[in-house]
């Protein structure tokens, strides 16, 4: 698995103008969505992520909210994240809806200590295969891992929805990742291997691409031979 590397000056870039000119040419370009219930921990995430902070006391996400964050691989290839952190709250969904179209992947998160959040799971699925292209890649993920040994409630929650284990089975979803945005752990390695396999899928699609356009182009060369035209009196 490969290691990233974040590109940035010592402050974090807030202004999103700012890496417009900042002259930073990126290899790839992935927009991703963060999904799931009220209050499971999808800014917090993000918040880590993006500046390594926590704040506990944050409000709600109003509507959505867009993050852009620069990463390097190990080659020296940049990717560029599009990420667009949206309300969980039911009053929101249809505004949040529009801004699906032309995500490469869906986080989709859950609360263990909270059964209901889980539960919804399979909502957040059909959400995702309704609003977003076929070959989206979806991502599970559980937040506060840092309760993972003090709360009891965790423990009951952690049981996926049999469709939802049908789909991992399929790999039609990648985890589910445990994750604290309290204490940084599993941050990075949500992130880390949403990234390493679009960038894989990306380089699987160009090649194929390249290879398609050299054969177009051997073909074109070849000379079609002309058949002469006769006429029989």
């Amino acid at each position: 698995m490969s290691t990233l590397g974040v590109v940035a000056s010592a402050e974090p870039c807030r202004d999103r103008a700012a890496w417009g000119t900042a002259g930073l040419r990126y290899t790839y370009l992935f927009k991703l969505l963060m999904l799931g219930e009220s209050g499971t921990g999808k800014t917090s995430l993000l918040q880590r992520f993006e500046r390594d902070e926590f704040n506990d006391d944050h409000l709600p996400t109003i509507g959505v909210d867009f993050v852009v964050k620069t990463c390097s691989l190990p080659n020296g290839d940049l990717v560029k994240l599009q990420i667009w952190d949206t309300a969980g709250q039911e009053r929101y969904r249809t505004i949040t809806a529009s801004y699906y179209r032309g995500a490469h992947a869906a986080v989709i998160m859950y609360d263990p200590t909270r059964l209901d959040t889980l539960q919804h799971v399979q909502h957040w699925l059909s959400v995702v295969k309704a609003n977003v292209r076929n070959d989206v890649m979806v991502v599970l993920v559980a937040s506060r891992l840092d309760l993972k040994h003090t709360s009891e409630e965790f423990y009951g929650a952690r049981t996926l929805p049999r469709d939802v284990e049908r789909r991992l089975h399929k790999d039609d979803v990648a985890g589910p990742f445990e994750v604290s945005a309290k204490t940084g752990e599993g941050v990075a390695r949500v992130f880390q291997s949403t990234i390493d396999k679009l960038v894989a899928r990306e380089v699987a699609i160009r090649g194929s691409s390249q290879q398609q356009d050299k054969t177009e182009r051997r073909v074109s060369l070849v000379k079609t031979p002309v058949k002469n035209s006769c006429c029989s009196s």
